[in-house]
């Protein structure tokens, strides 16, 4: 039989040694772990700060080439009810629930933010419908936003003139938008960023099983011009023709629907923008 005589407090010592290093290295992983959640955090807070992310256009945000008006409306909770000219860029199966043929000779739809309403709807009443005008020009917004520091303003317009019926619809789309902001201080810039998309699209579909089941695409042949850039304030603002990034390409969009044959007829669907890009 064998036993130890290693004094009590020798032991106790070691304990105590050892408990201190395992608080030690505790705490030194939290406050790594502090430190990391702090950068990520102060990261996405950048990233997402307005005088980084304001004058640019997010080309994964859905839909990106024309906008519905219906659509918005709805909250873009769409490509399961799309059923008619808006069917092209939000889901091409939906064609196939067209009931009659129509053609649409502007098909336009027009969109503001907030803050370009609040720029050129306040003062008086003719001085209001000047500024409205104004608010659809770089130039204008421009001189509007000069009295309206810190403020976003953007607008957008569409027009699609197109003929549409079941499992079929071509025509041709333009878009416009633009976007500015000029912050606080007697040396802030005037940002912008615009962009001109327009071409010839066509779309089809293809239903099976009594119109159960559908799929269908889209193409686009775009053409885009685009300025990204911030000028003098104070100055007029003239851009070259020569000043714009331009490109074209073929953008494809499709997509699938399912109906289940029960009560309610709930649907499915599923699509892919943007496919060639």
């Amino acid at each position: 039989m064998f036993f130890s005589l290693q004094p009590v407090n020798k032991i106790q010592k070691e304990e105590g040694i050892f408990f201190s290093l395992y608080e030690a290295a505790r705490c030194n992983h939290i406050k790594k772990v502090k430190s990391l959640f702090i950068i990520i955090w102060t990261i996405c807070l950048v990233s997402s700060s307005p005088l980084l992310a304001l004058i640019r256009f997010e080309d994964a945000v859905f839909p990106e080439l024309v906008t519905s008006g219906r659509a918005l409306a709805m909250g873009n909770a769409f490509i399961c009810k799309a059923d008619d000219s808006g069917s092209v860029f939000y889901n091409p199966a939906g064609l196939g629930t067209v009931r009659n043929a129509h053609f649409h000779l502007t098909n336009f739809h027009l969109e503001t933010n907030k803050g370009l309403m609040d720029a050129s709807a306040g003062g008086k009443f003719t001085e209001a419908v000047g500024d409205s005008f104004k608010a659809f020009s770089l130039e204008g917004t421009r001189q509007l936003l000069l009295n309206n520091r810190n403020t976003l303003a953007h607008n957008r317009f569409n027009l699609m003139p197109n003929i549409i019926m079941r499992y079929f619809s071509a025509g041709y789309m333009y878009s416009l938008q633009n976007r500015a902001y000029i912050a606080e201080g007697d040396t802030a810039l005037y940002e912008f960023a615009t962009r001109q998309d327009h071409g010839p699209f066509a779309a089809f579909n293809i239903s099976f099983f009594g119109g159960l089941f559908k799929i269908g695409a889209s193409g686009v042949l775009l053409n885009r011009k685009e300025l990204i850039d911030e000028r003098d304030k104070d100055t007029v603002l003239t851009i070259e023709d020569e000043e714009y990034q331009k490109g074209a390409a073929a953008i494809i969009t499709a997509g699938t629907r399912f109906i289940l044959p029960i009560n309610f007829l709930p649907t499915f669907s599923a699509t892919i923008h943007n496919a060639s890009a």
